[in-house]
């Protein structure tokens, strides 16, 4: 993995000295300038070693009836999962073995009411970890259930809720196999029926589906991002939207996340994290690429670099995140020099980096 420190100019011209200010540097690979966009917040490091890659991957709980309240999900693979408020504050460690991805949905039906579910991939005994959010404490209840992946190293996971309401999950593996199982409340917890297997040929991790527009999004670290329909009855056939060879993505491609805007609206982010960028692409049919950004030093934060999960929320939740969040892990967390974190970045300054790459 190829480690490049961005470092920024004292004065934001472009962004009009706000906190969650823009700027332009040359981009890591050389190939062009890139909008820099930098974190308002950042959580405290993760509790495995400094030398041991822990920290993955993020996913986000929106409290629909205080947004302020929300809470951040994220994974440490050597042990457990985190949540954090939106100051980015440690609210709850839960032991929960060897969890690389994280997802989540509200309104699964549970054998005793509905609530928030949460999946990890449990590198601990190859399966997917089943978690019960409480809205009421914002915390996460013991684990549920392990659905076994019959993967020999399961990496990546997403879940997919259907029109009709029924829900998913996805999982990806380290020899570029793919799973989905269709999930139903159970007496002793969450069961599972296997949907459909296909195989990509090389090391898969990132995936996300978009509910709405029914398209699945899956990152072949070393080629590229495939789209394929997320409802298994529509078959397997993919594009290749973007790719490492010959494209804007640079190995490994990593954390997919959906901005969700209106009337279908909103983007397709990716983590190129050879190059240390963050690509965008069109949420629409063709997904045409926009351009891409780096997240760099500022408000007392170090550069984001060689990201592997992601998340951004579209929903407004309070002063400091009109417009949404984006959540990324940091693979170098530096100043000071520190265990692993995720940075928690204002959409309305990628929002700004957009417009700029739209200028050009």
């Amino acid at each position: 993995m190829n480690v490049h420190r961005l470092m920024l100019c004292c004065a934001m011209v472009l962004c009009g000295c706000s906190p969650a200010g823009n700027t332009k540097t040359a981009s890591p690979d050389g190939s062009a300038n890139r909008p820099v966009v930098l974190a308002a917040r950042e959580t405290p490091a993760v509790g495995s070693a400094r030398d041991e890659d822990a920290a993955d991957d993020p996913a986000i709980w929106i409290d629909q009836a205080d947004p302020s309240q929300s809470r951040i999900i994220g994974t440490d693979k050597k042990g457990g999962l985190y949540v954090y408020d939106l100051q980015a504050h440690e609210m709850q460690f839960l032991q929960a073995g060897l969890v690389n991805n994280v997802d989540l949905r509200d309104g699964f039906q549970f054998a005793d009411g509905m609530a928030p579910i949460v999946v990890a991939s449990d590198r601990d005994d190859q399966t997917i970890a089943v978690f019960r959010f409480d809205a009421a404490t914002r915390q996460l209840q013991p684990q549920l259930a392990a659905i076994p992946s019959g993967f020999p190293e399961i990496y990546g996971i997403c879940l997919f809720r259907t029109p009709n309401g029924a829900m998913h999950v996805i999982a990806t593996s380290a020899l570029g196999a793919v799973k989905q199982w269709q999930l139903a409340a159970s007496a002793d917890g969450v069961s599972a029926t296997e949907t459909r297997s296909f195989d990509l040929g090389s090391i898969a991790e990132g995936c996300v589906a978009d509910d709405a527009t029914g398209s699945l999004f899956i990152a072949e670290e070393n080629v590229g991002i495939w789209r394929l329909a997320a409802d298994p009855a529509l078959g397997d056939m993919r594009v290749l939207i973007d790719k490492t060879e010959g494209g804007h993505l640079t190995s490994d491609v990593e954390g997919l996340a959906i901005y969700d805007g209106p009337n279908r609206s909103g983007y397709l982010i990716a983590s190129s994290q050879g190059s240390s960028q963050f690509a965008v692409y069109e949420r629409s049919e063709d997904n045409a690429y926009v351009g891409s950004f780096t997240i760099g030093a500022g408000n007392g934060i170090d550069p984001v670099t060689g990201t592997d999960g992601i998340e951004v929320s579209s929903v407004s939740m309070g002063a400091d995140w009109q417009g949404g969040i984006l959540v990324v892990q940091d693979d170098e967390n530096t100043e000071p020099d520190e265990p692993q974190n995720f940075k928690l970045v204002p959409w309305t300054a990628v929002e700004t980096a957009i417009g700029e790459m739209r200028a050009k």
